[in-house]
């Protein structure tokens, strides 16, 4: 199965004008085990940890970009 780009991921929150904290709260992501919301989008962005299907489908929603979009290879 093809994985996320997390680079993609950075670039399509930036692209849709959003900090690291508005996007977090846009997601309804929550403090987990300890880690905060930010954080935990930080671990996405920069690779550390992997999004959900779920939750990629809510950035595409909120960040205003087809689903497909975060597969991609780099940012276009």
């Amino acid at each position: 199965m093809p994985k996320v780009n997390p680079d993609i991921i950075h670039w399509a929150r930036e692209t849709a004008g959003l900090t690291l904290e508005e996007a977090a709260k846009k997601l309804k992501l929550h403090q987990a085990r300890g880690v905060s919301a930010v954080d935990r989008l930080s671990a996405l962005e920069s690779g550390d940890d992997h999004p959900t299907r779920s939750l990629l489908t809510r950035m595409a929603k909120q960040y205003r970009r087809p689903l497909l979009t975060f597969y991609m290879t780099a940012p276009p």
